[in-house]
C-alpha cells in the first residue's frame, strides 16, 4: 500500500511493526503509520493534544461481504478516560483520505455518528507547508417537537512549530498498546467497529448470523433467517460444491428468485414451487470435463456448469433451471427425451424465455432463432411472439393460442439455434409444450410489465 499524500503530507504504512489483533468482526492487521509532517491532533476546546503519529493507525480486515478494507483511524481524546473507556472522537476515512465513518463519544457511554462537513486548512506564507488543519464535523438530532438541533464537533491538527505554546502536549501519549507508535491490540477503544452493528449503525443491535449468513435485527427488518430455498431442493450431501461456491450459487439462486419484475419473479416462483413439490434433489457442480457451458443430467439430477464463471451466469442458471421443471413436470422425467424429444425441450425453455423477459426496457427482444439465423426469419418469429402475446400483454395458455405455427418454429429452431439433430436428438412429432403452457395457464402471474 503505497504512502498517501494529505495536509498531513505523505502517511507511510510501517508494516515492519504490523501485528494481527481480534476486532469484533473478525482478525484484523493493526499497522502504525510514519507521517511526513510532525502534527499533533486536538478536539476542539481542550487545553492538549496528541501526536498524530502516537494515536493513529491504519486498521486492514475484510467486512461481512468479505470485501477487503483499509481504514485511517484517528483518536482525538476529550478529558479524561471513564470507567478505562475512550472520550472524544473518532474519525474514520478510507486510506486514501475519503472521509468514511465519525463517532463522538461521551462520558455516559452515549454514541453519536458524525457527518464530516468541511475542512479548513491554513498555509504558512514563508514555506508554504501546513500549519494547521482542522475538520468539522456534525451530528443533527431530532427533537420531540421536530425540531432539528446541530451539534458541533471539530479536530485540529497542526505542526509542532505552530503549536508551540498553544497548548499542545509533545508527551501526552494514548494507550495504543504498541509502544506509543500507533496500533492496538483489539482492546476499546482501538477496535472502534465494537461501536457498529453488521448495519454499520452506531449502537445498533442488528447482528450477523453464520446460519442464515446475513445480517438481521436492528435496523435491518430482518427478525429471523430467509427461507433457505435453495437448501430445500439440494441433495443432502454435494460434494463438488466448495463453502465459497455454495454461497456463490445462492447468490444467482436469489438473484434468478427475485428480479424485482413482477411477470418474471412470478413465472419463477412457480417453476420453483412445481420442484419443490415434486421431491426432487438436485445436485450442482462444476465440471471442467463439460464440452458446453451448463447442463442438466436428468439420470443424476445434477446441474453441471463448466467453470466458475458459468456457475455465476444467470442466463445459464435460468437455462438449466428450466430443464430441472421440465424433468419434475414431465411424466417419467425428459431422459426419455433426450434422443427424440430434445429439441422440443430446447425450443420450449428458449420460447418461454422470450415470453417470460420479452417487452421489458432494455431488452433484446426475442432469440430464440439465434445469432446465425436470416433476419428475415428473425423478423417473422417475432412478430410471431408479439402476436401471440399480444405485445407482451398476455401470454398463451392453450395450444390453440400458437396460431398454428408452433411446430413450424420448432423446426425453424432446429435448423438455426445452434443444436444439431444428430448430436442432441430430433425432434418428436406431437410432443407439444405442455410445461411452458402450465406455467402461463396456472401461475396466475400479473402480466403487466
Amino acid at each position: 500500500m503505497p504512502s498517501q499524500p494529505g495536509p498531513e503530507g505523505n502517511k507511510t504504512p510501517l508494516w515492519e511493526q504490523a501485528k494481527m489483533v481480534k476486532v469484533s468482526i473478525g482478525d484484523a492487521i493493526v499497522v502504525p503509520i510514519k507521517y511526513e509532517r510532525n502534527l499533533f491532533v486536538k478536539a476542539e476546546g481542550e487545553k492538549s493534544g496528541i501526536s498524530l503519529q502516537k494515536s493513529s493507525y491504519l486498521l486492514i480486515y475484510k467486512d461481512k461481504k468479505q470485501i477487503m478494507q483499509a481504514e485511517w483511524v484517528r483518536l482525538a481524546p476529550i478529558g479524561e478516560k471513564k470507567n478505562d473507556k475512550f472520550v472524544g472522537i473518532v474519525a474514520v476515512n478510507e486510506w486514501n483520505g475519503k472521509a468514511k465513518h465519525a463517532y463522538a463519544f461521551n462520558q455516559n457511554g452515549d454514541i453519536l455518528a458524525l457527518e464530516e462537513k468541511n475542512t479548513l486548512i491554513w498555509k504558512s506564507s514563508i514555506r508554504n507547508s501546513v500549519m494547521c488543519y482542522k475538520v468539522d464535523y456534525d451530528d443533527n438530532y431530532l427533537t420531540e417537537e421536530n425540531e432539528v438541533v446541530v451539534y458541533g464537533y471539530s479536530i485540529r491538527y497542526c505542526t509542532i512549530s505552530y503549536i508551540s505554546g498553544n497548548g499542545f502536549n509533545n508527551d501526552m501519549e494514548m494507550e495504543m498498546g504498541t509502544n506509543g507508535t500507533g496500533g492496538g491490540d483489539g482492546s476499546y477503544p482501538d477496535d472502534y467497529t465494537k461501536i457498529l452493528d453488521c448495519a454499520g449503525v452506531a449502537g445498533g443491535t442488528a447482528v450477523f448470523s453464520s446460519e442464515c449468513q446475513t445480517c438481521i435485527g436492528g435496523t435491518t427488518g430482518i427478525e429471523k433467517c430467509p427461507t433457505d430455498s435453495l437448501k430445500k431442493i439440494m441433495k443432502t450431501k454435494n460434494d463438488c460444491l466448495t463453502e465459497g461456491r455454495n454461497k456463490k450459487v445462492k447468490d444467482v439462486f436469489n438473484n434468478y428468485l427475485n428480479t424485482e419484475i413482477q411477470k418474471i419473479d412470478c413465472d419463477r416462483k412457480y417453476i420453483y414451487q412445481k420442484i419443490e413439490a415434486s421431491d426432487i434433489k438436485i445436485g450442482i457442480c462444476v465440471d471442467a470435463t463439460l464440452k458446453k457451458p451448463a447442463a442438466y443430467r436428468p439420470s443424476a439430477k445434477n446441474l453441471l456448469f463448466q467453470n466458475e464463471s458459468m456457475l455465476t451466469n444467470a442466463s445459464q442458471f435460468e437455462h438449466e433451471f428450466f430443464n430441472l421443471f421440465q424433468d419434475a413436470y414431465y411424466t417419467g422425467g425428459i431422459e426419455q427425451y433426450l434422443t427424440n424429444g430434445f429439441m422440443n425441450l430446447e425450443f420450449e425453455q428458449a420460447l418461454f424465455n422470450d415470453i417470460s423477459t420479452g417487452g421489458l426496457p432494455g431488452g433484446y427482444g426475442p432469440t430464440a432463432m439465434g445469432d446465425g439465423a436470416p433476419v428475415e426469419l428473425k423478423n417473422e418469429y417475432r412478430a410471431w411472439v408479439e402476436s401471440i402475446t399480444k405485445n407482451y400483454k398476455t401470454k398463451p395458455k392453450a395450444f390453440s393460442d400458437f396460431q398454428g405455427k408452433y411446430d413450424h418454429f420448432l423446426e425453424q429452431f432446429s435448423l438455426h439455434s445452434g443444436y444439431s439433430t444428430e448430436k442432441e436428438g430430433k425432434i418428436r412429432p406431437g410432443f407439444q409444450p405442455n410445461a411452458l403452457l402450465s406455467i402461463f395457464s396456472k401461475s396466475n402471474c400479473d402480466l403487466q410489465h
